[in-house]
């Protein structure tokens, strides 16, 4: 992925259904360094978590992101981040919105 020039930019995903895994649309930018993920849907819990194919998210496998609540996750300079072909995907518990805000680095 490419550079961002911008502080911070912001995409959302929307899962139609409970087992319906998708993928960010904009991933994180090599110089992202914090995603704020935003679960909008009240009363329904999100699950996020890198992985590289479409398997079903449970609680015990992800990160939960209860629904009206928020999570910041820290992922690091590009080095750290899964090699293995792994991007940040979502689904949820039923339908649900998430609004992501990528916090990107300017020392580049």
């Amino acid at each position: 992925m490419a550079l961002s020039y911008k502080p911070a930019d912001g995409t959302r995903v929307i899962v139609a259904s409970a087992g319906t895994v998708v993928e960010a649309g904009v991933q994180p930018y090599d110089n992202t360094h914090t995603v704020v993920i935003l679960n909008n849907t009240t009363g329904v819990d999100g699950y996020a978590r890198w992985q590289s194919d479409g398997t079903a998210m449970t609680p015990a496998t992800c990160m939960v992101i209860p629904g009206g609540s928020s999570l910041t996750l820290s992922i690091g300079v590009l080095s750290q981040r899964p090699a293995d072909g792994a991007t940040l995907r979502f689904d949820g518990a039923n339908a649900v919105t998430f609004q992501l805000t990528y916090v990107n680095g300017m020392d580049s």
